[in-house]
């Protein structure tokens, strides 16, 4: 009869700790990222580079095919090592995740519509020297 209230408290248990750990993980902010020369490369077409930003704001990741742009941006969620956000600006609308590897590097893929126009890309952004 003891079996069953053992299992109940291992269960109990166990919930409590996976919450306390969650709880315990850092969200991921763009601000974090190390500010410089970045450079973007197109993870679709065999790495080929697709440009560099100076990166002094960190939101330019979020627009990054559409940069120069002013942009509405909203973050939707962020965790650990991943931060999802729309944007808006002059006729684009998108959608993008980015997920952290380092300060240093991150992976960008974004999704959306540049006036009625479909666009996605998949980049890898690394942080290459100061501008």
């Amino acid at each position: 009869m003891k079996k069953p209230t053992t299992i109940m408290l291992g269960l109990t248990t166990a919930v409590i700790l996976s919450g306390a750990a969650m709880a315990a993980s850092p969200v991921f902010s763009l601000k974090t990222l190390e500010k410089g020369a970045w450079t973007l490369r197109d993870k679709d077409h065999d790495m080929k580079t697709v440009g560099r930003i100076c990166l002094g704001n960190p939101q330019a990741l979020v627009h990054a095919r559409h940069r120069g742009k002013s942009c509405d941006i909203r973050q939707l969620r962020a965790d650990g090592r991943i931060a999802s956000f729309r944007y808006s600006c002059n006729g684009v609308r998108g959608n993008t995740s980015i997920r952290r590897e380092t300060d240093r590097l991150v992976q960008i893929r974004s999704q959306g519509l540049d006036h009625n126009e479909p666009f996605a890309f998949d980049y890898e952004a690394r942080q290459t020297g100061p501008c």
